[in-house]
């Protein structure tokens, strides 16, 4: 997987839908989680978490590209940035390389919050919601995120992910 998450992160880096922006811990765990949906093997193993699925498993993995000096992570703000530092991967599968790449250009453009509410919407809907009809689904994430989304905002991102086809229409 290691060679899987550099390229990730190095797309990531390289990825102009950042909107200038720097490349957050949140991004990262949210497109990784996006990049499992769409079938990019990773294991994982995602829970729901404060801003939406979350792998410590992921978390534990940064740690080890940051040891063996392939990432930067600069904690000292409230959001911890990660930087490429240039090292080389070895070549990963054409097929994972092309859903990644696809996966960094349709959704890096969204920011932390956005990522957070589709990547929640998804978990909910295909992990903890027996039958997802759209009001379970809603109703689920309102309780689990309180105030912090809109149905609205609900709403459009369960068009997106039916749009998808992560989510049964």
């Amino acid at each position: 997987m290691e060679n899987k998450l550099v390229y990730i992160i190095q797309n990531l880096c390289n990825c102009n839908d950042l909107n200038g922006n720097n490349l957050g811990k949140k991004v990262v765990q949210k497109i990784c989680y996006l990049l499992e949906r769409y079938g990019v093997d990773m294991d994982l193993n995602y829970k729901i978490h404060f801003y939406g699925p979350y792998s410590s498993v992921l978390d534990v993995s940064l740690q080890l590209l940051e040891l063996n000096n392939h990432i930067r992570v600069d904690t000292s703000g409230s959001t911890h940035i990660i930087s490429y530092t240039g090292s080389t991967c070895n070549a990963i599968d054409f097929n994972d390389a092309e859903i990644i790449k696809n996966v960094i250009s349709q959704f890096a453009c969204k920011t932390p919050k956005e990522l957070e509410i589709l990547t929640t919407t998804d978990y909910v809907a295909n992990n903890l919601v027996k039958v997802s009809t759209e009001a379970e689904v809603i109703n689920k994430v309102l309780e689990i995120k309180g105030a912090k989304f809109t149905e609205q905002e609900i709403k459009n991102s369960i068009r997106i992910l039916k749009n998808e086809k992560l989510i049964a229409s």
